[in-house]
């Protein structure tokens, strides 16, 4: 009898061990996914919506800039008549 009893306690532990492993597994792997899929989601939200609320900037990566020469619309520039 005391056999029997410390096999089933054997057992016993050896589930309890084996459903921690299974469940913690399970938490990492959901926790995985969730972490990829919040990258996926703010990759695609970031080219959906990167145009409609952000102008392109002009950036001079080289420093000062000295001379730039302005820009001009034909419309702006009035003429004497």
């Amino acid at each position: 009898m005391p056999k029997l009893s410390k096999v089933l306690w054997s057992i016993a532990i050896f589930g309890v061990v084996i459903t921690m492993a299974a469940f913690t597994f399970g938490i990492i792997l959901i926790g995985v996914i969730m972490v990829g899929a919040i990258g996926i989601l703010r990759l695609y939200w970031r080219r959906k919506y990167s145009g409609l609320f952000h102008k392109p900037s002009k950036h001079f990566s080289t420093g000062e800039v000295i001379d730039i020469t302005p820009e001009y619309r034909s419309d702006n520039l009035r003429l004497k008549p």
